[in-house]
């Protein structure tokens, strides 16, 4: 890093998604509003060039979360062309690496409970913080539907 500058916050990001509604809604669920629905857009070349690709088509929405200018952006995308290939499809699913939800200790128990009222599938309560951590967190482990990378 230069000591000119410095990263402060992450603004974008892009989650792939195998089945493009259901990831919507989680994301929905979660807080996440909808800034631009791009499912239907045919997407120009340039935006194969902006992921380094020599084609690139896919059903997309712009979400955000977040009150600040800067909110942060996450870019849902179900890949058409080419079609997104799963590197986990053959692993048996308690074998997959989880997505996870982390919260401050204050706000870990309410939305793990709306959450898991509304269907969303958690791998155990939350844990509490560790006493000889100073800096941990309670957390806890969703799994996030159809979503199976980020970058």
């Amino acid at each position: 890093m230069s000591s000119d500058w410095e990263v402060r916050a992450i603004f974008h990001f892009t989650v792939n998604a195998s089945d493009f509604e259901r990831s919507l809604a989680f994301y929905q669920l979660l807080g996440f509003k909808l800034l631009r629905d791009n499912r239907d857009v045919v997407w120009p070349p340039f935006v194969a060039a902006n992921f380094g690709m020599k084609r690139a088509q896919g059903r997309g929405a712009l979400l955000a979360i977040g009150p600040e200018e800067h909110h942060t952006r996450l870019d849902l995308i179900e890949w058409l062309d080419p079609k997104l290939v799963d590197p986990q499809a053959h692993v048996p699913q308690t074998s997959e690496c989880p997505a996870s939800l982390r919260c401050v200790p204050e706000m870990c128990a309410p939305p793990y409970l709306d959450l898991r009222a509304k269907g969303v599938v958690f791998h155990g309560a939350p844990n509490p913080p560790d006493p000889q951590k100073p800096e941990s967190r309670r957390w806890c482990a969703a799994e996030i539907p159809t979503g199976t990378s980020s970058s």
